[in-house]
């Protein structure tokens, strides 16, 4: 039945303090933009082996649910272990077509490693610069220029799928979020998903005023250790009148919509821990 949904969804993953969110606009057409990972604060952490991985178990299992085989687009919009630190565990378990990574990051030899079973299989790995079009809804804003795949290397993406727009920064600095408005026109969007997990240095006054986003989207962990969010940046959110909804607080959240009717945000409220 889901093959038959007569809609799409945007789903923001709730994989702690990190990022996953799939954009499914059609049954066949599938973007994921970040896998999570768990990062690891202890040399006991470090070197505690896991025979399971209960993050992509999740995943795949909400994927498959959503009957999802394949996705056709995997965006790792920098090389943070929050961000892709799941990626060779989730590559073992799913079908992904192309995977993308900010210019310069394809070289990193982490990266590689991780990627390194998809690519002797045959899979490709597309460096991506500012301009390009992943898909004709998915414009790449940012990065303007080369780097290594830092957090001011992060991949933006301005996502239009008519009934909804979204803006996507990764762990993107609120420099690049000027150079972004310096250099593209971008129109209002009904979801902007808050850069760096909603730290401080992230979400510029700017970017929000030129963006007029109705919702903002926090990814990030409960009781993180980073003080995720920012009071102050949420100060900036509340002087724009968003609606804010947090994984942390909210679970996992879901912006679904059918052929005639506009975009709704569902989620379930997580238990206090």
């Amino acid at each position: 039945m889901p093959r038959f949904f007569p809609g799409g969804f945007v789903a923001f993953f709730d994989v702690g303090q990190g990022d996953t969110t799939i954009l499914r606009p059609s049954h066949n057409q599938v973007t994921l933009i970040d896998v999570g990972g768990k990062i690891r604060f202890s040399k006991h952490d470090q070197t505690k082996k896991n025979t399971r991985n209960y993050q992509v178990e999740e995943l795949i299992h909400f994927l498959k649910g959503h009957a999802i085989n394949r996705i056709q687009q995997l965006i790792l919009t920098h090389k943070d272990i929050d961000h892709i630190g799941n990626v060779s565990d989730f590559l073992e378990q799913i079908d992904v077509t192309k995977i993308y990574v900010p210019a310069g990051m394809e070289h990193q030899p982490g990266f590689k490693k991780r990627v390194a079973k998809y690519v002797r299989s045959g899979g490709k790995v597309y460096p991506v610069l500012a301009g390009l079009h992943v898909t004709k809804d998915i414009q790449v804003c940012h990065p303007i220029i080369k780097g290594i795949g830092e957090n001011d290397d992060s991949i933006a993406v301005y996502i239009d799928f008519k009934k909804l727009k979204l803006m996507m920064t990764g762990d993107l600095s609120k420099k690049g979020e000027i150079d972004i408005i310096n250099n593209f026109y971008l129109p209002q969007v009904d979801i902007l998903k808050f850069g760096h997990h909603v730290s401080k240095t992230s979400t510029d006054e700017m970017f929000v005023k030129q963006l007029r986003p109705k919702i903002g989207i926090v990814s990030a962990g409960i009781n993180n250790r980073y003080g995720h969010p920012n009071k102050e940046t949420m100060m900036t959110a509340k002087n724009h009148h968003l609606k804010v909804y947090s994984t942390a607080k909210q679970g996992m959240i879901k912006a679904k919509w059918g052929l005639l009717n506009c975009y709704q945000i569902y989620y379930r409220h997580k238990l206090k821990h």
